[in-house]
């Protein structure tokens, strides 16, 4: 599972979406160890894992936002001969768009890859969604 790990929320946000209502199927989990293991039966609901947290993988994290009318963008660039990432999120409900400084994340260095803008993103997402969450059919306050 080693290399394919990649394409999975890690262990804490995979608890914060549980705590905020995230509900997709998923294939993976965290054991009790936190170690990220295959589920080998069926999928399993994300409300119904027991002791353990499922995994999902960003993609389902950034479908089941998009539904609740939270968007995210990473968009690729060059500084100077280098790669670098720029994030944009925005609320639908609010028409509300703020661009991410990805730099300051990294102490003002561009040097970094599309997995960590990827989870800064992903974070941005929980963390505004936890201050104004809205309804998934409606996109109204709740």
């Amino acid at each position: 599972m080693n290399d394919i790990k990649n394409i999975f929320v890690p262990y804490e946000e995979s608890l914060k979406l549980q705590e905020i209502g995230f509900d997709y199927q998923c294939i993976a989990y965290f054991n009790d160890e936190r170690i990220l293991k295959p589920i080998e039966t069926d999928y399993v609901n994300f409300r119904d894992t027991g002791d353990y947290v499922c995994s999902p993988t960003y993609e389902q994290a950034f479908d089941w936002f998009r539904e609740r009318g939270f968007d995210l963008e990473i968009m690729v660039g060059w500084n100077n001969g280098k790669r670098i990432y720029e994030c944009d999120w925005w609320n639908r409900a609010l028409d509300k768009t703020v661009k991410l400084s990805l730099a300051d994340e990294f102490s003002g260095s561009y040097e970094y890859d599309y997995s960590k803008a990827r989870l800064i993103g992903l974070n941005v997402l929980i963390d505004n969604y936890f201050k104004k969450p809205l309804t998934p059919k409606t996109n109204e306050r709740i």
